[in-house]
């Protein structure tokens, strides 16, 4: 479910009310580097986008006549999700073991793996941050208008500063497994788009 919002304040709402609903807590798996720059400023040379057909994960932007730019993305999923520090216990183990050899110390120490958590939860929360432009909208979506506007757009980008709004597209996959949490491990309440 794809949710758009207007500040960084609303995301985090969003998902301390997610956490809150499903007794879980999401964890940040990706964030890209420009999501939390407060400095970011759109530049002639980045892409201009109209609409987002999505994929890979991330959520997908309607044509609404606004451009806009990516600013960044950032990935929260459940905290009982996919196990990612795998090859680093596989590392610290192999050391521990190396070192009980070398040191001939096998007494009353076992060598058990501890269980681990992470049952694969495949809950994720994808977030993107745009650069959207209202004073260059245009009205149709036909390719003719869209090349002027974003022509327009990168020259006043070149000679003076322009000014742009901060958006979020939030695309929620709510759904829990693996794990209890909420009601039946699922969300108790599903999340309306704005309109």
């Amino acid at each position: 479910m794809t949710r758009q919002l207007e500040g960084s304040a609303d995301v985090d709402a969003l998902v301390k009310r997610l956490e809150e609903e499903s007794l879980t807590r999401f964890v940040t798996f990706s964030v890209d580097r420009h999501y939390n720059d407060k400095d970011w400023q759109p530049l002639p040379v980045n892409r201009v986008h109209w609409q987002w057909a999505g994929g890979s994960g991330m959520p997908s932007i309607k044509f609404t006549g606004i451009p806009f730019m990516f600013v960044g993305s950032k990935r929260l999923v459940c905290h009982q999700g996919k196990d990612l520090a795998v090859a680093q216990k596989r590392k610290y183990f192999e050391e521990k073991a190396r070192k009980m050899l070398e040191d001939q110390s096998f007494g009353s120490q076992k060598s058990r793996r501890p269980s681990t958590k992470k049952v694969g939860c495949p809950a994720a929360i994808s977030i993107s941050k745009t650069a959207a432009f209202p004073k260059f909208k245009v009205v149709d979506s036909a390719e003719r208008s869209k090349k002027a506007a974003s022509k327009m757009l990168r020259m006043a980008l070149e000679r003076d500063p322009v000014v742009w709004e901060t958006h979020y597209v939030v695309l929620l996959t709510n759904e829990h497994a693996g794990h209890a949490g909420g009601r039946n491990g699922k969300m108790s309440q599903q999340i309306t788009p704005d309109t």
